[in-house]
This record gives structure tokens, C-alpha cells and sequence, in this order.
């Protein structure tokens, strides 16, 4: 984007910022009273052999109340993770697992509309609205919160934790039924050391990812379609082989790929599946099944178990051939046991993982036990 077009856009945000706070009812009031949120996350995990994991989260929201029970919502994070990894496979262990750093989350403004229509636009995690499934969140493993098939798309995997980008998301809400629409930058980096970029600044020259989502629920049950297109492209600065292909590229190709959910909790208990394609000839993982229950105890303790299996796709098997040639199955599968105590703003959650034929390796298979802390301010 040009100089020029990054001013304009700077100016409009600003210019929307001000209508709505002209239209606003006693706006200091609310933002002193009631309106305001802030929160603090720490979590700590560790796992065998002593490897520490540390992750922490600030946020702060606001909401401005309009005329004609209209809504203006402001919200920002930030975190900072010390960048361990934990095992050498495909969907990971720990959905905290990052290039060490300081980085922003979220930024973004937000305009809703009697609770029907909504449009928000900044730096937005992609996964806090699109294939994301709330009975999952209990999970440690990264695949159980966003799929593999879609978590690797681009360069650099899309719009999702660590590496957020600038997007625009339109929301369209009714009784029983939600739809919605995002279009996201692309990401440019591979990692803060190897190339950072701020994640605010616009850059389409790699190439935008375009998503939408269906949801509808009666009662208990809940069914989920989404589908998206990448336009993601391998420059001559991306060869194949490169440190950018462990999260899946293509060359100077579109990449698409659709998912479905179906869920459903009660009082005691929740329970998940998901499905999920993309272009075997553009990502690293053209399928994925996986899913999960869980079971809430009496004194609101939980107990769960999942499961996830990422099936490898062409694009891999032509590059790393010798590891899934004598397989038959070329899958990555890893079961997830995990409990997690009395929910309070202190928490603790000991967790179990077992790989099998890790990152296509037949009969390589790994178990990685550890515990997660978790304290919320």
C-alpha cells in the first residue's frame, strides 16, 4: 500500500472514532463506571525434561454505548513468550509455543448494530472467531484449537497466535443461527530473529487469505461450516526447502481448503468433532480429523480427552518422501489426556500427550507429560 492510501486509511479510522463518540450517551460515564475491562494471564508450563514454558497475556477492552442501541468496541493485548519448543512433530504440544518475544495480539475497533451486524477491523486473530470451537479451548494441543490444515496455510500461517496481521471481519447474527466474513493480510516473516515485520503494517505483496463461516445451533447441538481461499505466493526470496516451508507454502499458487464442526454440551459434559481439507498440492497437511470430550466433575473439576490426526499432502510427501514412503497411512496421530482443577482464577492442569508416527516417521512415537499453571488478574 502506498503512502498516500496508508494516510487515508489512518485518517478514516480516526474520523470513525469521532462520529461514534459524538453519538455516544454520557460516554465518560460509562468509561469510568462500568465499561472498562483489564486483564492479566500467566501460565507456566512444564514438561519433561525440565522444559519451562512461560506466556503472559495483558488485555484492556471498553465499550461505548450509541444512540439506537448501538455499540463501539475498543480492544488491545499483548503478550510475551520465552520461546521453548517441546517436540519436533507436525500439530505440536503446547498452543503456547512461540518464537520468543514481546508482540501485539489484537488491536482493533469494532461497530455493532442492534446485536444483528457488526464490522470490526485492526490487528485481529483470525482464530478467536473463524474454526475455533469453545469445548476445545480446555485442550493444551495446539490442533485442537485451530485445525492444522488451515493453521498452515500461507507462508506463515495466517492470521493466528504469535504472528497476528491487520483484517477485516463482518459479523451478521440471528437467533439461531451466525455468518461471517474476514479477509486478513498476510503474514511476511518467519520469525522475529530470521525477518520481523510489524504485524500493522499493510503488505499484500504475499498475498491475502479470504474466509467465511457458518454457524447454527438448536438446543445442545451446534454445526459449523467454513470455508477459505489463500492467495499466498513463493517469491524467488522463498525457495523451496527454505526455512518458510515448515509451515507449508506453494509455488505462486491459490490455496483453498473447507471445515465442519459438530458439537454438542450439556450440564456435565461437551463433546466435539472436526473435519477439515485443504489443497493437497499448496499445504502441508491436506486433511484432519479430530475431536474431543469432556467430562465436568462435581466440584467442577474437568476431565478430558482428545484426539488428533493430520493427514500429510502431496506437497509434503514430494519433499520429505523418505519419511512416509513405508507408510501406508501417512498420518500424524496424537491423544490428549488432560484434567483441570477447581475453575478459579488459579488453576492448575496436568496433562498427558502420546504422538504417533511423529511427523511421518512410521512407528516414531513420542509421550510428553507436563503440567500447566495457570493465574488470571
Amino acid at each position: 500500500m502506498s503512502t498516500k492510501g496508508k494516510l487515508l486509511l489512518n485518517q478514516s479510522i480516526l474520523l470513525l472514532v469521532l462520529c461514534t463518540s459524538i453519538f455516544s450517551d454520557n460516554l465518560k460515564a460509562q468509561i469510568i463506571n462500568k465499561n472498562i475491562e483489564f486483564n492479566l494471564t500467566l501460565n507456566q508450563e512444564f514438561w519433561r525434561h525440565l522444559i519451562w514454558l512461560q506466556y503472559y497475556e495483558t488485555s484492556i477492552s471498553t465499550t461505548f454505548d450509541l444512540k439506537n442501541e448501538k455499540k463501539l468496541k475498543i480492544d488491545g493485548s499483548a503478550f510475551w513468550v520465552n520461546g521453548q519448543s517441546i517436540a519436533n512433530n507436525i500439530q505440536g504440544i503446547s498452543n503456547i509455543e512461540a518464537d520468543r518475544g514481546f508482540e501485539i495480539l489484537e488491536s482493533w475497533i469494532q461497530y455493532e448494530s442492534n446485536s444483528t451486524f457488526s464490522i470490526k477491523f485492526g490487528i485481529v486473530n483470525l482464530n478467536a472467531q473463524f474454526d475455533h470451537i469453545d469445548a476445545a479451548d480446555f485442550f493444551i494441543n495446539p490442533s485442537q484449537g485451530i485445525g492444522p490444515d488451515l493453521s498452515n496455510t500461507g507462508l506463515y500461517g495466517p492470521s493466528i497466535f504469535p504472528y497476528t496481521s491487520l483484517g477485516v471481519e463482518v459479523n451478521f447474527v440471528k437467533k439461531n443461527w451466525k455468518f461471517t466474513s474476514g479477509i486478513f493480510d498476510s503474514n511476511s516473516r518467519i520469525t522475529r530473529k530470521l525477518y520481523p515485520e510489524s504485524n500493522y503494517k499493510l503488505n499484500f505483496d504475499e498475498g491475502v487469505i479470504i474466509i467465511s463461516e457458518y454457524i447454527t445451533k438448536k438446543e445442545n447441538i451446534g454445526l459449523t461450516f467454513g470455508s477459505w481461499l489463500s492467495t499466498h505466493k513463493n517469491s524467488g526470496k522463498y525457495q523451496i526447502g527454505s526455512p518458510p516451508i515448515a509451515f507449508g507454502i506453494g509455488l505462486n499458487k491459490f490455496s483453498a481448503g473447507i471445515y465442519t464442526h459438530f458439537y454438542s454440551n450439556h450440564d456435565n459434559n461437551e463433546w466435539y468433532i472436526r473435519i477439515g481439507f485443504s489443497n493437497s498440492d499448496t499445504e502441508l497437511i491436506s486433511k484432519y480429523l479430530g475431536g474431543g470430550i469432556i467430562y465436568k466433575l462435581e466440584d467442577t473439576s474437568s476431565f478430558g480427552a482428545s484426539f488428533g490426526s493430520a493427514g500429510f499432502s502431496n506437497l509434503y510427501k514430494s519433499i520429505f518422501d523418505y519419511r512416509v514412503q513405508n507408510s501406508k497411512y501417512p498420518f500424524e496421530h496424537v491423544i490428549e489426556l488432560s484434567f483441570r482443577t477447581i475453575e478459579s482464577r488459579f488453576r492448575t492442569q496436568p496433562n498427558l500427550q502420546y504422538i504417533i508416527n511423529a511427523k511421518g516417521y512410521k512407528n516414531r512415537n513420542l509421550l510428553f507429560y507436563g503440567i500447566r499453571v495457570t493465574i488470571e488478574i
